[in-house]
């Protein structure tokens, strides 16, 4: 079996314009924007096309359009490829987007949450700013050898992000990390001085990380429909929400092992890599650690034709029921209503797919209508707007008048 990873990217993949074209070609992308951005009053659109991340902005308000395009763009490739991961991470902020993607959180609580564990982190900048630094070209230990607090100065320089074999991030305070960064150029390092000023990833966010804890106890979490490798143990999350709750507060301020994390998907046999968010950092990471994981980015056009190639790897029929059975917005807020129009056909659709697994075969024709007829009744549940529902179907239809 090709086994095929999604990746979703963090915080510095924003660009004014970002998934413009996107948003006018997908209904479902214009309906994750209202879905994230009502959540907390914001017009997403805007944002992305229009106001732009200045330099000066803020970081919470980029973190939740970097969210809102990735869960948008994973939308758009589930309805458009049908396939789904062996396996899925994301960089930093990204965890947020994989975790939302795969079902363990629902957008509007993922928003909101990412809001607030933004607004923290910039409220926790040390007094005269913090840098974040990345270092190109240098081996890691190396760089960690020079991470060494400040005793003299009460001043900490961290490692932030181990990205590959030559790349890592350090942040932390501001004359610190340039020291540091300085030494390491004069070592034959290539430095980027990387334009948000949180020190990500470093005990710096402490106090963040406490809050978003607290925050944290009063989100529900759902079942992962599919692995997500955790930024914190470079492992698969524990399908338990008082981990993921661990997990996600202590990301704040341990360092993100991504080179790991890729290391561990080529050891599961990974074959295809999709980056969903804005830019290609993540494919460009690949590169660096995992040249035979072929790796696709859905915000690169000429990526397209490869991407649409992996149809063939799309899951059955009634897992692509399921899959937009999850993905799709609820606007029902009768709670009973709920229960027997969306839940109880859901559980029906899993039987179906249980039963066809067990023996051993595609399921007939007569159990695809049945499950296109019960995820026809879940959106009709979810009171999902007719150009979304027509979007959501439109495969399936095709699939069962014989298309494939």
């Amino acid at each position: 079996m090709n086994k095929t990873a999604f990746l979703y990217p963090g915080t510095g993949s924003q660009y004014t314009g970002m998934f413009k074209n996107l948003y006018e070609s997908y209904a479902v992308v214009r309906h994750t924007f209202e879905e994230a951005g009502e959540s907390i009053g914001l017009d997403l659109a805007r944002t992305c096309f229009e106001d732009g991340f200045p330099e000066e902005g803020s970081i919470a308000i980029t973190q939740v359009a970097i969210l809102a395009c990735s869960v948008a763009g994973h939308r758009v490739l589930a309805q458009e490829v049908g396939l789904k991961p062996y396996v899925a991470a994301g960089h930093s902020l990204g965890e947020w987007s994989a975790l939302t993607c795969a079902g363990a959180l629902a957008l509007p609580d993922a928003v909101k949450a990412v809001l607030r564990r933004g607004t923290w982190m910039e409220e926790a900048v040390p007094d005269g700013g913090g840098l974040i630094v990345a270092v190109n070209h240098l081996p890691l230990q190396l760089v960690k050898e020079y991470c060494v607090p400040d005793p003299d100065r009460k001043q900490i320089v961290e490692i932030a992000c181990r990205n590959a074999p030559d790349q890592a991030v350090i942040a932390g305070h501001r004359e610190a990390v340039e020291r540091i960064a300085l030494a390491l150029e004069s070592l034959g390092g290539k430095v980027v001085r990387l334009r948000a000023k949180v020190p990500f990833h470093t005990s710096l966010m402490r106090p963040a990380a406490e809050k978003l804890s607290n925050e944290l106890a009063n989100v529900s979490f759902g079942k992962l429909e599919w692995p997500v490798i955790s930024n914190v143990t470079a492992a698969p999350h524990e399908h338990d929400p008082a981990s993921l709750r661990l997990k996600l507060a202590e990301q704040l301020t341990t360092a993100v092992r991504w080179e790991e994390t890729v290391r561990l998907m080529q050891r599961s046999g990974v074959h295809y890599a999709i980056e969903i968010g804005p830019h290609k950092v993540l494919k460009q990471l690949n590169r660096k650690t995992a040249r035979n994981i072929r790796s696709y980015a859905l915000d690169v056009p000429e990526d397209w034709p490869s991407m649409f190639e992996l149809r063939r790897l799309k899951p059955a029929f009634i897992d692509q029921c399921l899959t937009i059975a999850v993905t799709t917005r609820n606007r029902n807020d009768d709670a009973e209503q709920y229960r027997k129009g969306a839940i109880e056909p859901y559980k029906r659709l899993l039987q179906i797919r249980e039963q066809s697994a067990a023996e051993g075969s595609e399921p007939s024709y007569s159990r695809k209508k049945e499950g296109f007829e019960l995820l026809s009744g879940i959106l009709a549940c979810k009171r999902v707007a007719e150009d979304e529902l027509n979007d959501r179907l439109a495969d399936l239809v095709y699939q069962l008048n014989g298309g494939g």
